[in-house]
């Protein structure tokens, strides 16, 4: 299942953005959704630690 969600960003950010395109995913939307499973992927501890985690994900069926 796919949700929408808008992003603002500087224009550097775009611009990065845009030059990951077929690089990293097939649109800036793809660049954008790696990126972000990334960045979460590096910092689990971190979200953990913010009560944010994979199997409080499950308890709520996020990925139902």
């Amino acid at each position: 299942m796919s949700n929408q969600l808008s992003v603002y960003t500087e224009k550097y950010t775009e611009y990065v953005i845009e030059n990951l395109v077929d690089i990293k995913g097939k649109s800036k939307s793809d660049v954008v959704n790696f990126i972000l499973k990334d960045w979460m992927g590096d910092h689990q501890e971190e979200l953990e630690k913010m009560t944010i985690s994979v199997k409080e994900a499950r308890k709520k069926k996020v990925f139902e």
